[in-house]
């Protein structure tokens, strides 16, 4: 059985113990804090004024494809950029790897032109 190195000890300890003290923090908050509440404090706060409008709206949907598709091309970019690095010794298999990775990506473009997902008129 291999040993365990001191370093390994150590980030474990530390690991432990930012654990320990992040769950005592909220425990004891939880038991010596003050539990009084009421309407006014529970009431949603903009800058001290009123609410001029109902939180609760409807979103078009709109707004989270975006957010889809910024994380699409964002988790492409992340994808590409250790290929950048390794330009000089790249393997056959990396390059059929990447070529998936753009074609699913293409697709996945293609798909969202067909939709309309690009149209903000609709």
């Amino acid at each position: 059985m291999k040993e365990i190195s001191i370093g390994a000890w150590g980030v474990g300890l530390t690991l432990l113990a930012s654990l320990a003290l992040g769950a005592g923090m909220i425990v004891f908050s939880h038991w010596l804090g003050r539990h009084k509440s009421n309407p006014r404090k529970l009431a949603p706060y903009e800058s001290g004024m009123p609410l001029l409008d109902e939180s609760r709206k409807r979103l078009s949907v709109k707004f989270f494809i975006t957010g889809l598709m910024f994380l699409l091309f964002d988790v492409e970019m992340a994808f590409l950029y250790p290929f950048a690095l390794l330009r000089g010794i790249a393997k056959p298999f990396m390059f059929a790897e990447l070529g998936f990775f753009f074609a699913m990506v293409a697709a996945t473009y293609l798909y969202l032109l067909k939709e309309g997902a690009f149209r903000w008129e609709n």
